[in-house]
């Protein structure tokens, strides 16, 4: 069982909160998504843009349940990246199951409804081991905010 440090980082900021990402986490495995985009291929967290209407919390259950067809609320926020040299932010959050077990399932992006299968972003999703993913750099991110002491898979 992972245990959660209490306590919220205090980050101050006057960048726009332009992206979420979303951490979810079940015995010792953090739900990932995979993308393909310009000839490469990478798992990240899931997530994506905070829409004009919505706040970063909602952004964030809404993408996640998008992309992997699991429902979660946040628990708090756990650090911002900002996005190259714009100024922007992504805001990443620890995330909690709203229904224990839900099967992750890959959902689809919006915006890329209308694409053929082969030319959308998102081709699948699955629970990863925090120990083989540590070295990636958001993950990494998420276990140093959590306090959680992984080996790293070698």
């Amino acid at each position: 069982m992972i245990q959660v440090a209490p306590g919220k980082p205090k980050l101050k900021t006057k960048n726009p909160i332009i992206r979420v990402c979303g951490a979810l986490i079940r015995d010792n495995s953090i739900l990932m998504v995979r993308h393909e985009h310009s000839g490469r291929s990478y798992w990240t967290l899931p997530g994506g843009s905070v829409e004009a209407d919505e706040t970063p919390e909602a952004a964030v259950k809404r993408e996640l349940k998008e992309e992997t067809t699991i429902e979660a609320e946040t628990v708090r926020m756990l650090f911002d990246d900002q996005l190259s040299n714009r100024g922007n932010i992504c805001r990443c959050f620890l995330m909690k199951e709203t229904k224990r077990g839900q099967k992750a399932v890959l959902g689809y992006d919006p915006e890329e409804a209308m694409l053929p299968k082969e030319r959308r972003m998102l081709k699948d999703t699955t629970w990863l081991t925090l120990e083989n993913m540590a070295s990636d750099s958001q993950i990494s991110r998420v276990i140093k905010a959590l306090s959680l002491k992984i080996e790293e898979h070698q």
